[in-house]
C-alpha cells in the first residue's frame, strides 16, 4: 500500500526496509566488502577463500568471480568475532578458522555449511590452524599446540614454550613444524604423540614457516630474509637477501616461493630451487596474506578486494579496482555530470556513461575530504601525518593552497566556495577558517575540534569538541553561539532555520532536529545511524548512513525509508539538483540512487 503526502511536492514513503538497487560505480572483482586479512586458493585454482575484518569468510568461484558461500563466524551467531587463522584442507573441500575464543570452526566449501566445531581446551584466543595431509587438524593458541584426527577426535594438547606459534604440517604427515616466535626456533613434533623429534635454532625476529610441497625443505623467515632449511639436519641450504619477509607460500609444484613483507606493499616471487628473485610487484596497500596455484598468486591486503597475479610474471590478472580502500569522501560537480570519490586516490566518474573520466594520485596516500567549488575546481584535503590542501582543475592542473605540519582530520567548505574550515586536535588544538583561493587564515578558534560544518549562509560554523559535544560559532561576531552535549556531528539545513545533530553507538543512534541559531531541540529520533545527516539541496529530504544501508527521512513528517546496500555506508552526497544521491562504500565502490528510486516512485 502506498501513502502519499502533499507538501508542495509529492513524496511517497513506506515505513520499513525497501530495496532499491543503486548503480554501482567501481564494483571490483573478488570484493569481500571489508579489509581482507587472508586468502586461500585450492590447489586446482577453482576456488578462492577470503577472510576479512568483518568476521566473514567468502568462498568464490574463480572462473566466474562469483561468491558461492558466505561463511559467517560472527560472535552473535555463535562463532568467532574475527578469524586470526584460516586453512584449507588438501582437497579444498573444508576450510577451518580460529580467532577469539577456544573454538575451531570447520566449514564445507562445497555446501557452505558448518561441518564441525572443535574445542581447544580453555584458551582465550587461537592464533593459527592447519590441515594434515590426511585431513587431520592442528591449531595453536595461548602458548599451546593441539592436534585432532580427521574424524574430529582430539589427539593431544600440549604447552610449547616461546609462543605465540606458527605451525605447518609436513606433506608426508610425519612431522608438525612449530615455530616459536619468542622461543629459540623450530620444533618438529610427532603428530601422533606431540613428542619433540628434533629442534632447529633460528634467529629473531622470526615470523613464519612453511614446508615445500615435497617436504624436502622448510622455508622460514628470520631477520627479514627467507632461509630454506633441511628439516632433517636443520642445515641452511640457501637464503635470500633481507627484504622484510613476513609471509610465505609455495606454488603446488614447488617451483616458486612467494614472499610478502607484512609491513609493506611488496610481493616477491623466488625460484624455489635457487632463491633467485623472479619478480617483484607493489600491490599498492599493506599486504596481509597470499596463496598460490601453478598459474596465479592470490594476494590479500588492507583493501576490500583480493587480487590475482600471474605466477610467472607478477602482472595483475584481475581487473584493476578504482579504489583499493573504502571510499571516505564523495562530491558532485556543480553541473552534476561528474562525481568525485576519494581515499587512496581521487577518481572522477562520468555518471551518465558510468565510466572513469580521470584518476589522480593523492599526496601522502590519503584523501580525507574533497569538495567541488562553484567554478568546477576540486578542493582536496590530503595527508596522514601532515596536511595539504590543494586545488585541482578539470585538466588535472594542481595548485597547493595550504601546507601544515600537523594533520587535520576533516574539512568543510562554505556554500559559496570562498572559505574552507579545518579542525586539528593533535599538537595544535584549533579550528581555522581559510580563503579557498589563497589559503589565507581568516579565523582562529582556540579549541580542540573536529568535523566542521558551515551554515548555508556561511555565518555559522559548527564543530565537535571532545567525544560527544558540539559547539556552534558565529563567524561574523567571532563568538560562541551555543554548545550541546551528547552530539557527535552537526549539519545545517539549507533553508537556514534548522540544524541536524547526530550521535551513534554500536547498535543505535539518534537524529536531533535543532534550531540553528539557538541550539534548541525540536525533535529527537532514534535510528541505527552511523553518520552525519546530509540534506538535499531543496531541504525536503535527509540522508544518513546505517551500517550496511542508507536511511532517508522526509523533513516534514520525519518518516523513514531504508535502502540496504550490502556494504558499509560511509560518505553521502546529494547532486546539485537533488535528483541523485551518492554513497561511498566500505568495499571501495560508490552507490548512486535516483530520487525516484529513493522514494519508491
Amino acid at each position: 500500500m502506498r501513502t502519499t503526502v502533499t507538501l508542495g511536492f509529492l513524496v511517497s514513503f513506506v515505513c520499513g526496509p525497501v530495496q532499491a538497487d543503486p548503480v554501482r560505480l567501481g564494483a571490483s572483482e573478488f570484493n569481500h566488502g571489508a579489509s581482507v586479512d587472508a586468502v586461500l586458493l585450492t590447489r586446482d585454482g577453482s576456488r578462492l577463500v577470503t577472510s576479512g575484518g568483518d568476521g566473514v569468510l567468502v568462498v568464490w568461484d574463480v572462473a566466474t568471480k562469483r561468491a558461492l558461500h558466505r561463511l559467517t563466524d560472527r560472535e552473535e551467531e555463535g562463532g568467532l568475532s574475527n578469524a586470526k587463522g584460516v586453512a584449507l584442507s588438501p582437497d579444498g573441500k573444508l576450510v577451518a578458522a580460529v580467532g577469539q575464543g577456544n573454538q575451531i570452526h570447520v566449514w564445507s566449501t562445497e555446501t557452505g555449511t558448518l561441518a564441525r566445531t572443535l574445542s581447544f581446551g580453555e584458551a582465550h584466543s587461537l592464533d593459527g590452524v592447519c590441515f594434515g595431509p590426511d585431513g587431520q587438524l592442528a591449531a595453536t593458541g595461548d602458548g599451546q599446540v593441539g592436534v585432532w584426527g580427521a574424524d574430529g577426535a582430539p589427539t593431544w594438547l600440549l604447552e610449547v614454550p616461546g609462543g605465540p606459534h606458527v605451525i605447518d604440517w609436513s606433506p608426508t604427515g610425519d612431522a608438525l613444524a612449530v615455530l616459536a616466535i619468542y622461543g629459540k626456533g623450530i620444533s618438529l613434533l610427532d603428530p601422533a604423540t606431540g613428542k619433540v623429534q628434533s629442534e632447529i635454532a633460528t634467529q629473531a625476529p622470526r615470523n613464519t614457516l612453511c614446508y615445500s610441497p615435497d617436504g624436502a625443505t622448510l622455508a622460514v623467515t628470520q631477520q627479514g630474509r627467507v632461509d630454506q632449511l633441511d628439516p632433517k639436519s636443520g642445515e641452511t641450504l640457501r637464503s635470500t637477501d633481507a627484504h622484510g619477509a613476513d609471509l610465505l607460500a609455495f606454488s603446488p609444484d614447488g617451483a616458486t616461493l612467494i614472499s610478502l613483507d607484512a609491513n609493506g606493499d611488496d610481493v616477491r616471487a623466488f625460484d624455489a630451487q635457487t632463491l633467485q628473485l623472479r619478480w617483484r610487484t607493489d600491490v599498492g596497500e599493506q599486504v596481509t596474506g597470499c596463496s598460490a596455484t601453478n598459474e596465479h598468486v592470490a594476494v590479500a591486503c588492507r583493501a576490500p578486494q583480493a587480487a590475482l597475479y600471474e605466477l610467472k610474471t607478477g602482472s595483475l590478472h584481475t581487473a584493476e579496482p578504482a579504489h583499493r580502500a573504502p571510499v571516505m569522501t564523495v562530491a558532485w560537480s556543480p553541473d552534476g555530470s561528474t562525481l568525485a570519490s576519494g581515499r587512496d586516490r581521487i577518481v572522477l566518474w562520468d555518471t551518465a556513461r558510468r565510466t572513469i573520466r580521470a584518476k589522480h594520485p593523492t599526496l601522502h596516500g590519503t584523501c580525507k575530504a574533497l569538495h567541488f567549488l562553484p567554478g568546477g575546481d576540486l578542493l582536496l584535503l590530503e595527508g596522514t601525518y601532515s596536511t595539504k590542501v590543494r586545488r585541482l582543475d578539470a585538466k588535472g592542473k594542481e595548485r597547493l593552497i595550504l601546507e601544515l605540519r600537523e594533520p587535520a582530520e576533516a574539512m568543510a567548505v562554505s556554500a559559496d566556495g570562498k572559505r574552507f574550515a579545518l579542525a586539528r586536535h593533535y599538537r595544535e588544538s584549533t579550528v581555522t577558517v581559510h580563503d579557498t583561493h589563497t589559503g589565507e587564515q581568516t579565523h582562529t578558534i582556540e579549541t580542540r575540534g573536529s568535523d566542521p560544518a558551515f551554515s548555508h549562509d556561511g555565518s555559522l560554523l559548527a564543530f565537535r569538541t571532545g567525544f560527544s559535544s558540539v559547539r556552534c560559532w558565529d563567524l561574523n561576531a567571532n563568538t560562541e553561539t551555543w554548545t550541546l552535549e551528547r552530539l557527535a556531528r552537526l549539519s545545517f539545513h539549507p533553508k537556514g532555520e534548522l540544524a541536524l545533530g547526530t550521535t551513534w553507538a554500536l547498535k543505535q543512534g539518534t537524529l536531533t532536529v535543532l534550531e540553528a541559531k539557538t541550539g534548541k531541540t525540536l525533535k529527537t529520533l532514534e535510528a541505527p545511524i552511523t553518520s552525519e545527516a546530509v540534506c538535499s539541496p531543496e531541504g525536503d529530504l535527509v540522508a544518513l548512513a546505517e551500517h550496511e544501508a542508507i536511511r532517508i527521512y522526509d523533513c516534514e513528517t520525519w518518516t523513514p525509508r531504508t535502502h540496504p546496500i550490502g556494504s558499509r555506508a560511509i560518505a553521502l552526497a546529494w547532486s546539485p539538483k537533488g535528483d541523485r544521491l551518492a554513497c561511498g562504500l566500505g568495499d571501495g565502490s560508490v552507490a548512486v540512487w535516483t530520487r525516484a528510486e529513493l522514494l519508491g516512485e
